[in-house]
């Protein structure tokens, strides 16, 4: 007798189980939905949990590999966010940084310097065959090379 109040034991505790399922699950779906409905999540999120931290621990790695990154690009209107970037500011800010007299200053020393370098590289050259043609026309036996 004991076996058998057991069993319908077990079998009332399922079936209670069951009925408890079926009765109560719509219910906490419903009670969850009304919470919801007026609960702010952004707020309660953004209040309670540590986003940074939550953040730090994302591998970027593993989430880049699961992006389609020519589904993504062929959703990118690629024009739209170049006629957003203000580039005369970013030029501006360029030329601000750049001491652009300085450059041109130590550009033209260097090609003055070099032109400079050539003139006197070329009247050398010019000297030695002056010297040469005259020592022709003069007859003279040439120097021995220093």
């Amino acid at each position: 007798m004991l076996v058998t109040i057991g069993r319908l034991s077990a079998r009332v505790t399922t079936a209670a189980g069951a009925v408890v399922v079926v009765v109560a699950r719509p219910v906490v779906r419903k009670v969850v939905a009304l919470v919801l409905d007026e609960v702010d999540l952004t707020a309660l999120v953004r209040d309670n949990v540590d986003l940074d931290a939550l953040i730090a621990n994302v591998d970027l790695d593993a989430l880049m590999a699961k992006v389609d990154l020519d589904a993504l690009m062929s959703t990118v209107d690629i024009d739209a966010i170049i006629g957003r970037v203000d580039f005369e500011s970013i030029v501006q800010q360029v030329l601000q940084t750049i001491d652009l007299g300085a450059i041109i200053r130590e550009s033209s020393e260097s090609v003055t310097s070099d032109a400079v370098q050539n003139v006197r590289t070329r009247g050398s050259e010019a000297d030695v065959a002056i010297g040469r043609t005259v020592d022709r026309l003069l007859r003279r036996r040439p120097h021995p090379a220093v």
